[in-house]
């Protein structure tokens, strides 16, 4: 597929996307940890039933990252 061989990045944001810029700069400067602002990790198949628990219990995350293996 077009990312695998292209070797594409993609980032997006559901809520702060005028904050994306500063985030990235902020890990690769390591100003924050990752395992501080990642409350979960879920596989591609997975973003469906996360955003929904994101929308139930907004409480329980800061930031869920998608992977792609």
């Amino acid at each position: 597929n077009l990312i695998t061989y292209k070797e594409l990045d993609l980032r997006g944001s559901r809520t702060s996307a005028g904050e994306f810029d500063e985030a990235l700069r902020m890990l690769s400067t390591l100003e924050i940890n990752p395992q501080d602002v990642v409350s979960k990790v879920v596989n591609l198949d997975e973003i469906p039933d996360a955003v929904k628990e994101l929308d139930r219990y907004p409480e329980r995350y800061l930031k869920i990252n998608a992977v792609f293996h």
